[in-house]
């Protein structure tokens, strides 16, 4: 009876763990943690502040805000997944959470080494739709941004030499 417990207590992992000691992991994960809570924590303080006060609302700030949400979103995402793998010593989430295991098996990504016609394809979609159409999107909302930051700086450069000819 003791033997049939133990063929089920073994736990039986989808993808195979790194060969790497476990305080690697835990120091990994902590430092992540940490890292995590500091960018949430100031990129939340960044977002309060130009929340609260009307003169950091410039739009030269609008980059620094876009910046900080996105980081905030990052942290608030991927810290924790990354920290409770990390803790596990292995990915969590199972087969249907990721493709391909990667670094310390602790991270997935999707399956590149597979050449079949399906993978190709959600290959080149996901290039296109989570890579190439978001950065066409931000590369028009930056440059509109700068042109509108250049609008405003050159606006009192331009009406200062008519002022003075009157």
């Amino acid at each position: 009876m003791c033997d049939a417990l133990k063929v089920f207590s073994v736990p039986s992992y989808p993808f195979p763990t790194a060969n790497v000691p476990d305080h690697a992991h835990y120091i990994i994960g902590v430092v992540i943690l940490f890292v995590g809570i500091t960018g949430m924590l100031g990129n939340f303080l960044v977002m309060y502040a130009f929340c609260r006060s009307r003169s950091l609302r410039t739009p030269s700030n609008i980059f620094i805000i876009n910046l900080a949400l996105a980081d905030f979103l990052m942290c608030l995402t991927q810290t924790p997944t990354f920290f409770v793998n990390s803790m596990h010593k292995r990915w969590i989430f199972g087969r249907k959470g990721a493709y391909v295991p990667e670094g310390l098996m602790t991270s997935c990504s999707w399956d590149y080494m597979t050449f079949t016609p399906s993978v190709r394809s959600y290959t080149m979609l996901l290039f296109t739709f989570v890579f190439f159409i978001p950065l066409g999107i931000i590369i028009f909302c930056y440059f509109c941004i700068f042109r509108a930051i250049r609008h405003t700086t050159r606006s009192p450069l331009q009406a200062k030499p008519h002022q003075g000819k009157l």
